[in-house]
């Protein structure tokens, strides 16, 4: 049984390490990636500058991709994918309005 948790937590630790890898590679951070409702409502709560280098990011990662190219090294190693700019944060506040909402209908 012992075994099997180092297994799991050794997996799980190498698939963080490849989903920070992937990010970088894109030039994306993970917060990049959230979509739905909640996230819409959020995104258009964000400053418009933050808004814009979010979206310059969002393109450039389709851009790199058709190309099927990375981004440079030395731009890869600017930044840590896993930082936040506070989408995850506002997304939970509109999550959060969403079900007091429905609760007090």
């Amino acid at each position: 049984m012992r075994g099997l948790k180092n297994v799991i937590a050794r997996v799980t630790k190498f698939s963080e390490q490849q989903k920070i890898l992937s990010l970088r590679r894109k030039g994306l951070y993970a917060e990049d990636l959230l979509r739905g409702p909640a996230a819409v409502r959020a995104i258009a709560r964000l400053p418009f500058e933050v808004q814009q280098q979010r979206l310059n990011r969002r393109f450039r990662s389709s851009d790199l991709d058709l190309k099927k190219v990375d981004l440079p090294y030395e731009l890869q190693m600017a930044y840590h994918p896993m930082d936040t700019y506070g989408l995850k944060a506002l997304m939970q506040e509109e999550e959060a309005r969403d079900h007091e909402a429905l609760t007090y209908k």
